[in-house]
């Protein structure tokens, strides 16, 4: 194959992905658009917890700034400061990208982005959660469902106001939930409690007492002790004493004397 015809089925089999992707492109537009249509009827209703995950995923399928900020927003009347805060500030960045055109066409959202994070920043709760002296290394820890390394342990974090559900978990050990709540611009830390894995039964080297001790001391050998005998005696009850043979025959000439 020449390189001019390498190239030309390179260009080809490219136009072909493309015309294949593009259907499953606008399918996602098509969906993030009614996903956002629905996300801003729920908010200007007022039912910001149907509103906002409509209007996040109807960004996550096709991000535009537009969708982005109207999410931000929709945090913000909802009383997720802290998540608001975090929007508002992807939003400046992706401003900050824009083409002097691009920028133009976003009406000064830039400018109620940066004046609704500078609004919101006292309300944001600070939450600073700790490991208790006797952790052992390697617990992990979990706040709603994120793993939090080690660096994020002892340092006071943004959270949105509300309930919190934090899991600790020991290597070996079972997992240990508990929960709290935290209001707006309060800053809390708290002491993890963690829960150890059990404790590994050692055995006992010292002698066993009572009746189990005592059957124990009894010996194990069924063999009688042998009754002692008593030795043979003379004709005038002298008792004959065991001897060598030679013994014996003087025994027999003195008898006959």
């Amino acid at each position: 194959m020449s390189c001019r015809t390498g190239r030309a089925f390179a260009a080809a089999l490219g136009l072909v992905c493309l015309v294949g992707a593009t259907p499953l492109l606008a399918q996602d537009s098509a969906t993030a658009a009614a996903l956002f249509d629905k996300g801003l009827s729920e908010m200007q209703a007022g039912r910001f917890d149907a509103a906002c995950p409509a209007l996040a995923e109807s960004y996550r399928l096709d991000p535009q700034p537009g969708a982005l900020f109207t999410l931000a927003e929709c945090l913000a009347k909802g009383g997720k400061v802290a998540s608001a805060s975090a929007r508002y500030d992807e939003y400046l960045e992706l401003y900050a990208r824009m083409t002097v055109a691009q920028q133009v066409g976003q009406r000064g959202r830039d400018k109620i982005a940066n004046q609704q994070k500078q609004a919101l920043q006292p309300r944001i709760p600070l939450l600073t959660l700790t490991l208790p002296k006797d952790a052992p290394a390697g617990t992990r820890v979990k706040r709603d469902g994120i793993l939090l390394n080690e660096p994020a342990i002892g340092t006071p974090l943004p959270v949105d106001p509300g309930e919190h559900v934090i899991a600790t978990t020991v290597p070996g050990g079972p997992e240990h939930v508990q929960k709290l709540t935290i209001a707006e611009a309060e800053k809390r830390e708290v002491t993890l409690e963690i829960e150890l894995p059990p404790a590994t039964p050692v055995a006992s080297t010292e002698p066993p007492t009572g009746p189990a001790a005592s059957a124990a001391a009894v010996p194990t050998s069924t063999a009688s002790a042998t009754p002692a005998v008593a030795p043979p005696h003379d004709t005038h009850g002298a008792s004959v004493q065991p001897s060598s043979g030679a013994g014996r025959t003087w025994g027999w000439v003195s008898l006959g004397v």
